[in-house]
């Protein structure tokens, strides 16, 4: 699978050093550690860890935006103003791979419901009204798979660009994934 993933100079010499880049828990946003490790538990149950060293996953893009180009785009702010970074284009075996939609997962990132359709956030609504408050986390937690069917939501409820960003985990980059790398500096 054809992957992009924007890396730090820093961390491609690691790559080049030992063959292979985990993710460092010290650089995960702690506001976002819940979403992260939930995202965590999904990865794990679709694809075996290769080692202890695999904490949390490599972030990367399977498309980052179809209505321009799936290839990042690096005219557009991609980290801090003027900051070095490389586009590393990856080839992945597809098995080692988990897809969510990029835009869907801003509902797990801010512990939301998510909906099928305006029906499905209506029930949701009234559920709340009428069940014990210790259920609503199952709901919204469940419904968070929808970012890994996001061909099955009703796009006249999400908008026409669903599916338009979808984005990759993965345990481990390897360096024999890598075919190509581009430095850039950040807009």
């Amino acid at each position: 699978m054809k992957l992009w993933s924007i890396r730090n100079p820093i961390e491609i010499d690691i790559i080049n050093q030992k063959g292979v880049l985990f993710t460092d828990e010290k650089y995960i946003d702690p506001d976002y550690k819940k979403a992260y490790d939930w995202m965590v538990s999904q990865l794990e149950k679709r694809v075996k860890k290769p080692n202890e060293h695999c904490r949390y996953p490599i972030w990367a893009w399977k498309c980052w935006d179809s209505n321009r180009n799936c290839k990042p785009d690096l005219r557009t702010r991609l980290g801090k103003r003027n900051e070095e970074l490389v586009l590393v284009e990856l080839d992945i075996p597809d098995n080692l791979v988990l897809l969510s939609e990029f835009h869907l997962w801003h509902f797990v990132l801010n512990n939301w419901y998510l909906p099928y359709n305006e029906k499905d956030k209506l029930n949701f609504e009234n559920t709340l009204k009428n069940s014990p408050s210790n259920c609503y986390n199952d709901l919204i937690t469940k419904s968070w798979q929808n970012i890994f069917h996001w061909e099955k939501l009703d796009p006249a409820y999400h908008g026409t660009d669903l599916g338009s960003s979808i984005q990759a985990v993965f345990w481990e980059l390897k360096k024999e994934w890598i075919t190509k790398t581009k430095y850039f500096k950040s807009k």
